[in-house]
């Protein structure tokens, strides 16, 4: 079912995950871009819906992760492209993203080793910057 509406109940719920407390309360986060889904569905992320529009996504890698996720019975929410705009954060978006549950782990479940690097993040603000440093962690071989 291809929904049409920034009215539509379902869209309200996602659109709310642009709010800290309600990602709190609902243990849910919004992940938009092909290559984060991408890498969500890799990694097997406790993904509750998919979200696509089809007419935005022209990427062969976009497709194959759709593809993928559904052969992994995750859940997937067609809209309209003017649906997606919407729910997106981005000037350009790619036509898929992801509603993921949550996972935290405590603190002291982390076994660092002597060679491995690991990084504690406390109240980030902005996104590109917690993206910047993942990105850093990841080409330096961090472990967590």
């Amino acid at each position: 079912m291809l929904i049409t509406s920034t009215g539509n109940p379902r869209i309200k719920q996602i659109r709310a995950l642009s709010n800290r407390k309600n990602r709190s309360q609902t243990g849910l986060y919004f992940v938009e871009g092909i290559r984060l889904v991408g890498e969500a569905v890799e990694l097997n992320a406790d993904i509750d819906t998919l979200v696509t529009a089809p007419e935005l996504l022209h990427s062969v890698f976009g497709r194959e992760v759709v593809a993928e996720a559904a052969k992994a019975g995750i859940p997937t929410l067609e809209v309209t492209p003017y649906v997606f705009r919407h729910l997106s954060g981005k000037d350009g978006p790619q036509g898929l993203a992801a509603v993921v549950r949550q996972q935290w782990e405590p603190l002291e479940s982390a076994e660092a080793g002597v060679a491995m690097g690991w990084v504690l993040l406390e109240k980030i603000r902005n996104p590109g910057n917690l993206g910047t440093i993942l990105r850093t962690c990841d080409a330096v071989g961090c472990a967590g």
